[in-house]
């Protein structure tokens, strides 16, 4: 059985099928992002396997990605930036994709500045190994999350499904980290004010459309890193890891 699931293959026209017939329909209907992010990554036996990032009900709104060199991490991280950008609109979806390794990963995203020829859903590619440009980042994210909170409050809403049941714009942020160890590993007290932030970000990000995906190639045990902010990561997708964790 094994074998034989292994043989089956799933085209990409099935996992858009949905969103293909509604271009060749001609139809202006996009996939809202409002109550759930569902974006195809692969192939699970013969059927399509979807990362689904929730507002309501069961299911986490967050996740993580652990994968040693070599393991496919970053094309799982490609997989994700390119399904998620073909799946929904800009209106529905912004993404910011930070490197904390400044890494060349997701350089590829900026085409050389050139705007013209750059996905108009990522409104920030952050490819840095200053420990203070991450923090600065992180703190751009939180004040985000803060001018949505001030946003909801004006409205009396509790989360961005009611802000979108108003008939208000407003498009769910995907924030893909890669590296983010980096943060906490190298200095103490950047790493406790890291952690606060990502701790904030996890709680509250889930009522007001921003979800997060952390990569990594391992587990720091910083202390307060995995009672506080991994508990809050329910999506988890483990890929073959380099040496004992």
């Amino acid at each position: 059985n094994a074998e034989s699931n292994r043989q089956k293959v799933v085209p990409l026209s099935l996992m858009f099928e949905d969103t293909d017939k509604k271009v060749a329909n001609k139809k202006k209907v996009i996939p809202s992002s409002a109550e759930v992010l569902e974006i195809p990554i692969g192939a699970r036996g013969g059927e399509v396997q979807d990362l689904l990032l929730k507002t309501t009900g069961d299911g986490s709104a967050h996740a993580v990605v652990i994968g040693g060199t070599g393991s496919g991490k970053s094309n799982l991280l490609h997989a994700i930036i390119m399904s998620a950008c073909y799946k929904y609109s800009p209106d529905e979806l912004n993404l910011y994709l930070v490197d904390f390794k400044g890494g060349v990963e997701f350089k590829y995203y900026e085409a050389n500045k050139d705007r013209k020829k750059q996905l108009p859903h990522i409104k920030l590619t952050g490819l840095t190994s200053d420990l203070n440009d991450g923090v600065a980042i992180l703190d751009n994210l939180q004040k985000e999350l803060r001018r949505r909170e001030d946003e909801f409050r004006i409205n009396r809403v509790e989360d961005i499904v009611q802000y979108r049941n108003l008939g208000k714009k407003m498009p769910r942020l995907f924030v893909i980290i890669d590296e983010i160890q980096e943060l906490f590993e190298q200095d103490e007290n950047l790493g406790r004010k890291a952690i606060n932030i990502m701790r904030e970000l996890f709680k509250k990000g889930r009522a007001f459309g921003i979800n997060i995906l952390w990569a990594s190639q391992n587990i720091t045990k910083v202390p307060g890193l995995r009672d506080q902010v991994l508990c809050q990561l329910g999506n988890r997708i483990s890929l073959r890891r380099n040496g004992p964790q």
